[in-house]
């Protein structure tokens, strides 16, 4: 696998009538396979000194707070998440 040496983090934001999308892309190592499924379990970590809470617990505050998701897109080249959520926080049509 190739890996880019460029240090850049792409974000990106879209929305529609409905629904907020922000996309974060990073060219980077990657996700393995073997994490994939488990990457927003708890306590799961690619790093030596890690605790493996971020993600879970951003999926977890996006599900349960703002009734949005947070989901692996792509896993390499480039590794994108998406946070998706309603634009109507409040609850107020």
């Amino acid at each position: 696998m190739k890996i880019s040496t460029k240090r850049e983090i792409e974000i990106d934001i879209k929305s529609n009538e409905t629904k907020c999308f922000i996309t974060v892309s990073e060219h980077g190592w990657g996700v393995s396979e073997a994490m994939r499924d488990k990457i927003f379990s708890m306590p799961k970590t690619t790093k030596k000194s890690g605790n493996g809470i971020g993600l879970y617990f951003g999926k977890k505050l996006a599900n349960e707070k703002i009734g949005g998701d947070l989901k692996l897109v792509s896993d390499a080249n480039p590794t994108v998440f998406e946070l998706s959520f309603d634009i109507n926080l409040k609850g107020e049509k």
